[in-house]
């Protein structure tokens, strides 16, 4: 893996030609005013393997006054609509594919939900990379009618957001395509005169598939030698111990200290996998402030108040909800929504600590069901030192274990946000704060991310163990279960392999569900690997149920690689049919019947060759027993879940 430097990126293969031909990187300066700067910019190349290199720019200030940098930008130095900066033979009909292709917003503007994974390649300028939703950091570009492939991503995530732009160029075989380096947070990053500053490790390979989710093997062997695995092997104690949450099915909000309790035996009895015992939201003292309905604290609840927990709910407070979970052998783990109560005391004597946007506006929200909250604005002192109280309070004082950090994109993702004070962009506000609660917690406590739908971004690791996937799963719906499977098909495209968890949400029963809707959903949580969550009232479970629970927890192994054989390349109505994932040394397949009517598996193309290849017989996952898939009918909703073994 040598290192060396260059003007400019190009990586070339086959004939004709693929790949990217004369990407520079240049600064972006930032009102310049019409002055006269020197620098010098140069590349500096890694070679990890065949066909694949590691690009990162390298900017010296070689001039006598500092240099404003408003974002770094790799393209033809001077585009005259000739010189393409991406090569892709135009017969093959290019497709781009990014984790941005299927979606969701944040809640307050709604969900936007797509209808295909992959998509033309596109006359129109797309971006990708980049949202709140915490996507994958790549984009890859393939042909349906070519074993070939073009794949780019963020091998590091510092300082610098990257965003990764296409655009339809004037010729069939001319694509155009950009990346761009942007200082979240904060409006330029500046270099003193004499010096130099690097921009984030960038991807580039050239595949021989067409299949996305296969593309992605070098940049996670780059990924593991550069350490980000560590965790996940070592010290994330979710691949043995899983969580109970409070959240799903039956409590939200209304939650209490009985409540939880209740589940104590029966975890213990029953499910001996979860080690966790997760308060989620509700479990806060309610403010009533003037003008406005009540509402619970959020991540303010320690400010100047002697009772952050709800006492009508929680008499005992923190101290009797931590001594009985681990009186009990098992570990207690706490929900926070990373944003304050807009109108109760924190953010009324200290409205200078809310977040603002790039138009000076305060980053504020109002719903029906949390009230009026603003974001917290990590760069202000104050607010540092509040969090930093927040953390010691609640691992070193109270003694949890655990803590899920919900609504957590909006201050480090977000394009538009603008830090109060400078010297920090919104990646190294993110490092401190997930270093801050990484100092209190645990080293095998768990720290996970939670948006409204995470869409897989490896360099959250390794500080994080997990990312909430795709979106709550409620009360339960058979609707949700659809669409949270086309959200792990999104997440698993490009990040298939683990160094943070993917977390499906949570495993539990819904009234809503038929029993065969429930069977779908535990078969999809366990091919998966996903399940990392338990919740519910589990007293209302017989053993039956809670011995299927139980089984979904052992299979569901959150480092398993899985693919989907049927993955669709235009426009679906449904999720993909058949997963496999390998599993101590056998295939685990999932084959699933979305549709309203019955389906024989011999009959619907399945590719069952690639399942029973050779003399193999297919045995249940749930009960063991014998399966004849040649002969078998899946009934609408319904699925199978089994091992193929030789």
């Amino acid at each position: 893996m040598a290192d060396t430097e260059k003007a400019s990126l190009t990586l070339l293969k086959g004939k004709p030609r693929a790949g990217w031909k004369d990407l520079a990187p240049l600064p972006v300066l930032y009102g310049c005013k019409g002055e006269n700067h020197s620098y010098s910019v140069k590349v500096s190349i890694e070679n990890p393997g065949k066909s694949s290199v590691i690009a990162q720019a390298l900017i010296r200030n070689t001039g006598r006054t500092p240099l404003r940098i408003s974002r770094i930008r790799w393209s033809i130095p001077q585009f005259d609509g000739s010189s393409p900066s991406l090569l892709f033979p135009g017969e093959t009909e290019p497709f781009y594919f990014s984790t941005e292709n299927y979606r969701g917003d944040f809640m307050v503007v709604g969900s936007a939900v797509g209808n295909r994974f992959m998509r033309p390649y596109p006359n129109e300028t797309v971006e990708a990379g980049w949202t709140e939703d915490r996507p994958f950091p790549g984009i890859f570009v393939g042909s349906p009618v070519r074993f070939l492939g073009l794949f780019c991503a963020s091998a590091s995530q510092k300082k610098f957001h990257a965003i990764f732009r296409l655009r339809g160029g004037n010729r069939p075989d001319n694509r155009g395509f950009e990346i761009e380096e942007f200082p979240t947070g904060t409006e330029y990053v500046s270099i003193p005169p004499g010096r130099s500053l690097t921009g984030e490790k960038l991807y580039f390979s050239i595949l021989d598939t067409n299949d996305p989710q296969m593309a992605t093997a070098g940049y996670y062997r780059y990924l593991r030698s550069r350490g980000i695995f560590d965790r996940a092997r070592k010290h994330n104690p979710l691949a043995v111990q899983r969580i109970w949450c409070s959240w799903n099915y039956d409590f939200f909000e209304k939650i209490t200290e009985e409540d939880c309790f209740r589940q104590i035996p029966v975890l213990k009895k029953h499910l001996p996998m979860v080690k966790f015992v997760q308060l989620d939201d509700g479990y806060q003292s309610v403010i009533k402030p003037p003008g406005h309905p009540p509402q619970r604290l959020q991540i303010d609840f320690l400010y100047k108040n002697e009772t952050p927990f709800n006492r009508t709910k929680f008499p005992g407070g923190p101290d009797r909800y931590v001594k009985e979970c681990k009186r009990a052998g098992l570990r207690p783990a706490i929900w926070f929504g990373l944003w304050a109560t807009t109108h109760g005391k924190m953010l009324t004597e200290h409205p200078d600590w809310i977040l603002c946007t790039d138009s000076a506006k305060a980053l504020s929200f109002h719903s029906p069901f949390y009230g009026g909250m603003s974001i917290l604005d990590p760069s202000v002192p104050g607010v540092r030192r509040y969090l930093d109280h927040v953390c010691r309070t609640t691992f070193k004082e109270w003694g949890f274990e655990g803590v899920k950090l919900d609504f957590s994109s909006i201050a480090f993702e977000s394009k538009r946000i603008r830090f109060r004070y400078p010297g920090r962009t919104a990646l190294e506000w993110r490092k401190w704060l997930s270093g801050t609660f990484r100092k209190y917690l645990p080293n095998d406590g768990f720290f996970g991310w939670c948006v409204t739908a995470g869409t897989g971004n490896p360099l959250l690791a390794p500080d994080a163990d997990y990312f909430r996937n795709a979106e709550d799963i409620g009360r339960g719906s058979w609707k949700t279960v659809k669409r949270i499977a086309c959200w792990c098909v999104n997440t698993n495209i490009l990040m298939t392999e683990r160094p943070v968890f993917p977390n499906i949400d949570s495993i539990g029963l819904s009234r809503d569900f038929s029993e065969r809707e429930w069977k779908s959903w535990l078969s999809l949580c366990a091919v998966t690997g996903y399940t990392l969550e338990v919740s519910g009232d589990l007293t209302l479970l017989n053993n039956t149920q809670l011995k299927l629970m139980r089984r979904t927890l052992e299979i569901s192994r959150p480092a398993r690689k899985f693919r989907c054989l049927d993955l669709p390349q235009e426009e679906f109505e449904f999720p993909p049919s058949v997963w496999i994932a390998r599993d101590d040394g056998r295939t685990l397949a999932a084959i699933f019947n979305w549709r309203e009517t019955a389906c024989r598996v011999s009959s619907r193309k399945y590719p069952l060759k690639d399942l029973l290849c050779g003399r193999t017989t297919a045995v249940s996952a749930f009960d063991r027993k014998p399966l004849n898939l040649e002969s078998a009918t899946i009934p609408p909703h319904g699925s199978l879940l089994f091992y193929t073994i030789r």
